[in-house]
């Protein structure tokens, strides 16, 4: 049987690898490539797969652009097509959906889901998903932890913060990372950093929203300017030499949650 071949639009170490490790694993094709609108397309071109999987907020073109020039091609000559988002936005997520994407799922979640999806859209696996569940069981439990500890993922959410490195000394440091704990416990919290997050934080520590905001700043711009580039542009998805753009305080919170949720779902995290 010939393989079905997916395109993941993203070649980060917490996202797009772990993606087409999976998927090689469940027995598809699978490539990564830039989180970039325009080399998606071109990767699309030179491939011809049958299912692309995309973030919604890309460089030089979002998922929306991109949906639009594969749509003009006709919906027969499209591959499938599964757009992801660590933000959640009624507005992309119509616009997205106007262009008929089969699945837009908000991140973090569980990577078998994603498999499923991909069987879901392909195909390629006949059988009821219950026997095909229990069939890569094996795989899964290889990957996946069925119940992590809150003391595992707080003690991974402070190595990842300590390997940038983020001073522990800092303020900053202990408001980052009691906003990225709170934001995988809930990440509808990503989308009300000003209103909800900073609050929280500033009552656990008798302050103020706006202190923790402008010590959260500071922690990320100290980070950027004495910060180790590689393990930056490794988290934040930059395959550059040079260091990646300095995120705002709602996305670094968002991207090591996502980052945080992904690798302690990884049995090899606590090796």
């Amino acid at each position: 049987m010939m393989h079905s071949h997916v395109i993941i639009g993203d070649n980060s170490a917490e996202f797009g690898q772990i993606c087409m490790d999976i998927l090689r694993q469940s027995g598809f094709t699978a490539n990564t490539t830039e989180k970039d609108g325009n080399q998606l397309l071109e990767q699309i071109d030179k491939e011809m797969p049958d299912v692309v999987i995309m973030d919604a907020y890309m460089k030089s073109l979002d998922a929306i652009g991109v949906m639009k020039q594969l749509n003009h091609r006709g919906k027969s000559k499209r591959p499938a097509c599964i757009v992801t988002s660590s933000f959640e936005s009624k507005f992309m997520e119509g616009e997205i959906m106007k262009q008929g994407v089969e699945y837009y799922i908000l991140k973090p979640f569980d990577l078998p889901a994603l498999v499923d999806r991909v069987n879901d859209l392909t195909g390629y696996l006949e059988n009821d998903r219950s026997d095909v569940r229990s069939a890569n069981s094996g795989l899964y439990q290889d990957y996946y932890y069925e119940d992590v500890s809150n003391k595992q993922i707080e003690a991974f959410t402070a190595k990842v913060l300590r390997t940038m490195p983020m001073t522990v000394k800092l303020k900053g440091y202990h408001y980052v990372k009691d906003a990225i704990l709170k934001v995988i416990e809930d990440k509808s919290l990503a989308n009300a950093v000003t209103k909800e997050l900073y609050p929280s934080i500033a009552k656990k520590y008798n302050t103020t929203a706006g202190a923790v905001e402008k010590a959260i700043r500071t922690a990320i711009e100290l980070t950027w300017d004495c910060g180790n580039i590689e393990t930056l542009n490794k988290l934040f998805g930059s395959s550059s030499k040079n260091l990646c753009a300095k995120p705002s305080n709602a996305k670094f919170i968002a991207e090591i949650a996502e980052y945080v949720t992904m690798m302690t779902q990884r049995k090899t995290c606590w090796a």
